[in-house]
């Protein structure tokens, strides 16, 4: 059996920076490694590592059908934070299987979702 250290999540992206930018400052995430053509994060709370890979797409084509979920202990304080910041961001929702999340969107197209369970 194979054995694992830790799991990542790798995209391709159309532009590091814009993704870079927007993991460290709105969601705590702090760089560990990168070069021209990648960069990868991590984050203290977590074991887990993000890691973006530039893509040959064009800079327009947003990336759909992916999301990046990350549970939170109080989405409504989050999204009062981050939604100061001039993000993208839906109004906090609640499913009737009690998730209450918010959505938010990098400049690459790359969706976040911030959930927390109300159950």
């Amino acid at each position: 059996m194979t054995t694992y250290a830790s799991p990542a999540v790798v995209l391709d992206v159309p532009d590091l920076a814009p993704s870079s930018a927007f993991i460290a400052e709105h969601l705590g995430f702090a760089p560990i490694a990168s070069d021209a053509t990648f960069a990868a994060f991590t984050h203290p709370s977590i074991d887990v590592r993000i890691i973006f890979t530039r893509s040959k797409a064009s800079a327009s084509g947003a990336l759909t059908g992916v999301q990046i979920g990350l549970i939170v202990e109080d989405v409504d304080a989050d999204w009062e934070r981050l939604r100061d910041h001039a993000i993208t961001a839906s109004e906090p929702q609640t499913m009737a299987s009690g998730e209450r999340f918010v959505l938010l969107t990098d400049g690459n197209g790359v969706t976040y979702r911030l959930v927390q369970w109300v159950v």
